[in-house]
């Protein structure tokens, strides 16, 4: 029919040519494929589109590009105006279905000229345990390339990497910090000759190798504005440095002797400030922080960039290994000296920081490189902290894609490549044995990335990448019923009917490992709202007594909305309660109930040992005699918890159908790092105390 149209009727061997499923564009041909033929009049609107376009090769055109051609640098491809007018046509888009972010995506390029999303292995470099350090890099580029990296990132052994540097390319690190030129070192005292030995330093064994896929200045200088006020306060006071830095704690000033003593008590006058050192924290110190960070970041970014620039003016720029806690205002001025920004990521639970990265990206327009992530395994210290293979493999599987789904991050990097003596965090443990479940993950992931990358998996496609669209779904419904008469509060749950009064869905904030899933049963009575909670945790449990920090406990939280509308704030119906299994009593083994007071609530303040509160837990016949400090040794893993909330306290008048809002949220201390689980969202811009995110539950006779 096509053919007819054009009025050149063909033999039939020709006429293969020049069907919709052989034009020479893959995601055309893969989408098309599988979806019903057009009508003859689309094919030809379709087709004749395509040819304006070259034949779909001409989807993608070049509209920025940093670095130099012949050594790798970065490209952004944006879709071209023809592309995105046919994904404007109902019929068309459905079938070419190019998500697109805004039709533009950023790659790494090589120096033949192949559009790479960069997969990078980090820290691999022999040491004291290598007794012949010359066959070290050989067989770590071959592990790299057989696990399906692309390249070597910062710290890796550069003298040993360029015989073979043909077959992968690696990241140059400055190490301006061992030059004592480093953003900590005092950046206004005249560093930029310490930052030109760096860079001699770091260009004899380079020798202009055009596979070199970037200069690092140095890794992780600083994780915040409040760190830079602190290292500049230590030095000395003839510094030019700190002078900068009290310069600009007057400015904010206004040199108003005043203003200086809300912030410093003991300060007589600015030029105390020089001689005390360090300072003590002040109550401006993050806002005067970020006013001197942004003078600082200037500053550093123009003098190592120019270095940079005259020593290495053919390779990328990739600046400073920065916290994606760093706020933007800081970000920002940095961005004009370097041609990707660069992060470390160690998230609690294997999944990136999407909406900080898409505002940094849209405030600088600057493409990111996330190249340090990593979860450290087993006894490793630090928040960021998985307890087996299996969890350190899912993290680098959602850190690969999850990097990849986004349009302007250009790569991504593990670390690292193998243990070392104090944290294990590396596709080869200390002994050099490949954690087989983690290249495992790391194989497949890889080998997914560059699809990945180029089709743009959106968010709403991958939520399991990202920290907050985990939790972006809608809040959870549940029937509860009235729970029996044999039920009594006494902490020990084996009273409840089995299976009975669970809330489904249960989610958590740490779900790198597996393990057995904490336990939340929810009923009613004529008296109030029943919980009951059964929590498996290790023989040595951290309950704390409240009167030290209980938030850093293992505890649970209940959250009630008696009017049921979840509205936008605390109103006399709303409560907020936090049960610990621990700190009541005279002994402080006893479960303990608080009631946490928030505007518009009914409480006058937050009390400890809610009076109207029944709670009992399995603490107090579980506890051994012997307890360490706030550590406490129980007979058996894990404890049990109960609670009667008295409708009172909510003015809820009980009957099947009343709608009220709940949430429930268990806390457990597992060594450094903290774990939850939840049934309504606890993350977002809301947060876990805004009642419009908590579930709705509807009282039943019987329980759903």
């Amino acid at each position: 029919m096509l053919l007819e149209a054009r009025g050149s009727p063909l033999p039939e061997s020709r006429t293969a040519r020049y069907t919709i499923r052989q034009v020479p564009h893959g995601n055309v041909r893969s989408r098309l494929a599988s979806r019903p033929c057009l009508r003859p009049s689309h094919r030809v609107i379709l087709v004749a589109a395509l040819l304006l376009t070259g034949c779909g090769g001409c989807k993608e055109k070049v509209t920025e590009h940093a670095g130099t051609s012949g050594y790798w640098h970065l490209e952004r491809a944006q879709t071209t105006l023809i592309w995105k007018w046919l994904n404007k046509i109902g019929f068309i888009a459905a079938r070419l279905k190019d998500p697109g972010y805004q039709g533009e995506r950023w790659w790494y390029v090589s120096p033949a000229g192949t559009r790479v999303f960069m997969r990078f292995v980090n820290l691999a470099a022999p040491d004291s345990r290598d007794a012949d350090p010359a066959s070290f890099m050989p067989r770590a580029v071959q592990w790299t390339l057989d696990w399906g990296f692309t390249g070597l990132g910062y710290g890796a052994d550069l003298p040993g990497w360029l015989p073979l540097a043909d077959k992968v390319p690696a990241i140059a690190n400055l190490s301006l910090d061992k030059y004592s030129a480093g953003l900590t070192q005092g950046v206004f005292d005249g560093s930029v000759a310490q930052v030109s030995s760096a860079c001699q330093a770091l260009s004899g064994p380079l020798k202009d190798s055009k596979e070199v896929a970037g200069i690092l200045w140095e890794a992780r200088p600083v994780a915040s504005p409040r760190a830079l006020v602190l290292a500049y306060s230590a030095m000395r006071a003839d510094s030019f440095s700190k002078r900068k830095l009290v310069t600009v704690v007057r400015d904010q000033c206004r040199n108003d002797l005043k203003l200086l003593k809300l912030r410093f008590p003991w300060a007589r006058s600015f030029e105390d400030l020089l001689a005390r050192s360090p300072w003590d924290e002040y109550e401006q110190i993050d806002a005067d922080g970020e006013a001197f960070a942004l003078k600082l970041m200037t500053e550093y970014g123009m003098r190592v960039q120019q270095e940079v620039k005259n020593r290495f003016p053919n390779y990328l720029n990739l600046g400073p290994l920065l916290d994606p806690g760093m706020p933007l205002s800081v970000i920002h001025p940095l961005a004009l000296y370097v041609d990707v920004l660069t992060f470390a990521v160690w998230s609690h639970d294997g999944r990136l920081p999407r909406r900080y990265f898409e505002e940094i990206y849209e405030k600088t327009r600057r493409p990111i490189l996330i190249l340090e992530f990593g979860e450290k395994l087993g006894t490793g210290t630090g928040d960021a902290v998985v307890q087996t293979p299996e969890g350190m493999g899912e993290a680098v599987r959602r850190g690969v894609l999850g990097s990849a789904s986004l349009p302007f991050v250009v790569g991504f990097g593990w670390t690292g490549y193998r243990d070392n003596p104090a944290e294990a965090f590396g596709l080869l443990d200390g002994a050099a044995a490949p954690r087989e479940i983690v290249v495992k993950a790391a194989r497949e992931a890889n080998g997914l990335a560059q699809q990945h990358h180029r089709d743009l998996a959106t968010p709403a496609e991958a939520p399991a990448y990202y920290d907050s669209d985990r939790f972006a779904t809608e809040p959870p419904k549940q029937g509860i019923g009235r729970v029996p008469p044999s039920i009594t509060i006494d902490g020990e749950l084996g009273d409840w009917p089995p299976n009975a009064f669970q809330l489904r869905l249960l989610k958590t904030d740490q779900d790198l490992d597996p393990r057995t899933p904490v336990t939340v049963r929810a009923g009613w009575n004529d008296r109030g709202l029943v919980i009951g909670v059964s929590a498996p945790d290790d023989e040595s449990v951290e309950l704390l007594d409240p009167r030290v920090y209980w938030r850093d406990a293992d505890f649970v939280e209940v959250l009630i909305d008696g009017s049921g509308a979840r509205g936008a704030g605390y109103t006399p119906s709303s409560l907020h309660i936090a049960l610990l299994p621990r700190g009541g009593g005279t002994t402080g083994r006893s479960a303990v109930a608080i009631a946490v007071h928030h505007d518009g609530d009914a409480l006058k303040e937050t009390v400890i040992g809610f009076p109207p509160v029944e709670v009992a837990s399995s603490v107090a016949k579980t506890a051994l005699s012997t307890s360490k400090g706030t550590s406490l040794k129980l007979a058996k893993p894990g404890w049990g918890l109960e609670a009667l909330i008295p409708w009172a306290a909510v003015g809820v008048q009980p009957r099947p159908e009343v709608r009220i809002g709940l949430n429930v949220i268990v806390h457990l201390q597992r060594g450094a790092r903290q774990e939850s689980a939840f049934w309504a969202i606890t993350r977002g811009e809301a947060g876990l105390d805004h009642p419009a995110t908590w579930g709705n539950a509807t009282l039943k006779e019987m329980g759903e």
